[in-house]
């Protein structure tokens, strides 16, 4: 596992090396690594998706989860509103 992954517990109790938009969280700074797998193990709990959780519970807003999101991906980000 690299030094910046978090061993994410998966609903079915098995674990997964993250290596996707939460890893990404992280390195960015948006959440700290206690916080994101206290946020996983919640999400898992109440059977929403960790991003879902990780907005509904003001940790990480949803623009700058969005923002991490386009860069990952390559591709543009338009603010509608």
């Amino acid at each position: 596992m690299s030094d910046n992954a978090v061993a994410i517990s998966a609903p079915s109790g098995r674990y997964h090396t993250s290596v996707g938009l939460p890893e990404r969280l992280l390195s960015d700074g948006l959440i700290d690594a206690k916080s994101l797998a206290d946020a996983q193990r919640r999400a898992d709990q109440s059977k929403t998706s960790l991003l879902s959780y990780l907005v509904e519970s003001k940790l990480v807003p949803a623009p700058a989860i969005a923002s991490c999101a386009a860069a990952m991906f390559g591709i543009p980000l338009f603010d509608l509103d």
